[in-house]
């Protein structure tokens, strides 16, 4: 089972994990994909965040940046992490075994 975690610390710091396998193939590459496509947005924005995690393992997905003093690439981030978190959702929806949302 992946467990999928989305938190925002009292400093504004923004942090995705995904950890954990499932045993559903097709649900694995989704998670995955969806978590490079964030790591990918983080990675190759042109206001790049300040990113103090980003570890993508099979199985083992950290992504955390601090908060930006620009609103706008700060709305971006959130929306990017918040789009994730949505996708994810409905994979869990569908395969409650499989991944869960904390």
């Amino acid at each position: 089972m992946v467990q999928v975690k989305l938190s925002r610390c009292s400093w504004g710091n923004t942090r995705m994990t995904a950890e954990g396998h499932a045993d559903d193939a097709t649900v694995c590459s989704a998670i995955s994909a969806i978590m490079w496509g964030l790591a990918g947005m983080m990675h190759n924005y042109d206001g790049k965040p300040d990113v103090n995690t980003m570890k993508m393992q099979s199985g083992d997905f950290d992504i955390e940046i601090t908060p930006s003093v620009v609103k706008s690439e700060q709305a971006l981030y959130d929306n990017s992490f918040e789009f994730a978190l949505v996708a994810l959702s409905q994979i869990a929806k569908k395969y409650p075994e499989q991944i869960v949302i904390d």
